[in-house]
């Protein structure tokens, strides 16, 4: 039997509810990705974030984890993060 994971990271809780879901239906372990800056979670800055979150894209910026996370046991991760809207 394959051993599965799922690593996620969410700011707002959405992509957390997802993979909990997934974890849950496929009885695999449950890793949140948390970055040493969190984001800022107030949804009345979305626009700031989200202009924020394209800049890392487009820089190719990769932020620090805080947290140790381990895959080599795993036969399949299923990894799960928050996408943004384009913002002018």
């Amino acid at each position: 039997m394959s051993k599965n994971l799922v690593l996620y990271f969410s700011v707002y809780g959405t992509a957390k509810l997802t993979a909990e879901e997934i974890a849950k239906q496929t009885g695999a372990d449950l890793v949140e990705i948390e970055p040493v800056i969190p984001y800022d979670s107030d949804r009345n800055h979305y626009n700031a974030l989200a202009r924020y979150a394209k800049k890392e894209h487009d820089e190719d910026m990769r932020p620090e984890i805080k947290n140790v996370i381990s895959i080599e046991n795993y036969d399949n991760i299923f990894i799960g993060y928050p996408s943004y809207k384009k913002v002018l």
